[in-house]
């Protein structure tokens, strides 16, 4: 794997442990409210200042890790679960299944998934794992059609040929003779899926539709800091800003990484 591969894969693995632990480093109260400390400057006190209602803003970064992160990881799952599921029976199958699968993912495809989320959003107010499963669930188009294409490639191969003459089903010749060959493109896209799905809930909470307050979480942080901009308060935005661009960036290093191995 090449350098930014590893500082990707190390990158994310800082940013999961942060997520796990950071709170339990800094154990101020996230959600507390300090009119008095209004938009105090980084300092002794608060490492990365105050917002506009005096809370901690290195406690709400910690903590919106959480919601977050964990938001973008359970998506990608989602997605990657669903599109391995539509390719593998696409793939397998062939004919007409394969058509109108194949042809049910491009008309999905055309369809903007953000604007989807945001219509369900609109009308339904989603926790953590709801958003996430939505979000997930609109996005497993890219998965089912790399699966789709290495499932036709291998379906015919003389090992998955031998297997199914032998009469085994045809989901366990699929998951021991053919999963294993597709395990470096998934893994490839597992991060990409991942990269999608954080912009994703971190552009949500933005708009004021993703995670419900008060949770604290980047996206949200960043609509914040929006209002305070303009009385100075710069320090409220770049670090929401850096760690939602350090967890995609580093998404995408390590999936171009694994995808060029």
């Amino acid at each position: 794997m090449t350098a930014t591969g590893w500082a990707g894969l190390v990158g994310l693995a800082l940013l999961g442990g942060t997520a796990v632990l950071g709170p339990l480093a800094d154990p101020a109260n996230p959600l507390a409210v300090h009119l008095g400390a209004a938009l105090l400057p980084p300092g002794p006190a608060h490492p990365l200042g105050t917002d506009a209602l005096g809370r901690d803003e290195l406690a709400r970064l910690l903590w919106g890790a959480r919601p977050t992160l964990g938001a973008g990881a359970l998506a990608a799952v989602v997605a990657m679960g669903l599109g391995t599921a539509v390719g593998a029976l696409a793939g397998w199958s062939g004919g007409l299944v394969d058509t109108v699968l194949m042809r049910a993912t491009d008309v999905a495809l055309a369809v903007p998934g953000l604007v989807l989320v945001l219509a369900v959003s609109a009308l339904i107010r989603l926790d953590a794992a709801g958003l996430a499963v939505v979000v997930g669930a609109l996005a497993w188009m890219p998965a089912a059609r790399l699966v789709r294409s290495g499932t036709r490639a291998l379906v015919d191969a003389p090992w998955v040929a031998a297997a199914r003459d032998l009469g085994v089903a045809a989901p366990v010749v699929w998951f021991r003779h053919v999963l294993p060959h597709l395990a470096p493109t998934l893994a490839a896209a597992a991060p990409l899926a991942f990269a999608d799905a954080v912009a994703a809930v971190a552009a949500l909470s933005f708009l004021g539709l993703g995670l419900p307050p008060p949770t604290p979480n980047w996206g949200a942080m960043l609509a914040e800091a929006q209002p305070a901009l303009t009385q100075g308060a710069w320090w409220l935005l770049w670090p929401p800003g850096l760690a939602v661009t350090a967890a995609v960036t580093c998404a995408l290093w390590l999936a171009d990484a694994l995808g060029g191995t």
